[in-house]
């Protein structure tokens, strides 16, 4: 199967709270109105499952502790996609542009 690569340009976050097994937290991804993918975080890590497609959205898991990190590149990036290699088994949010070294980060920390 060949790779698959959505891009997005807006999302929705969801903060689940429950005693039935599901993610602590998603992340829908958006391109326009279409909804091309999902991040979901979970507690425990071994229910982070491998990326697959559902219904032509790209699915990706990640522990609850990359939440964080995750909004970060929401706010902070564009453009974006989400990557998904079948065969490989793996997946990624990624940018889709290269950008200079230090742009918009403060000097010093």
């Amino acid at each position: 199967m060949a790779n698959i690569r959505k891009n997005f340009d807006s999302y929705k976050v969801q903060c689940t709270g429950s005693r039935r097994d599901l993610p602590l937290a998603s992340i829908s991804c958006y391109e326009g109105a279409t909804w091309v993918g999902l991040l979901e975080f979970w507690a425990d890590p071994a229910r982070v499952r491998e990326p697959f497609v559902w219904n032509e959205r790209i699915v990706l898991s990640y522990t609850l502790d990359r939440f964080g990190d995750i909004v970060d590149i929401l706010r902070n990036e564009k453009p974006l996609e989400l990557y998904l290699n079948p065969s490989g088994k793996w997946g990624s949010l990624l940018t889709k542009e290269a950008e200079p070294v230090g742009e918009g980060e403060p000097v010093g920390g």
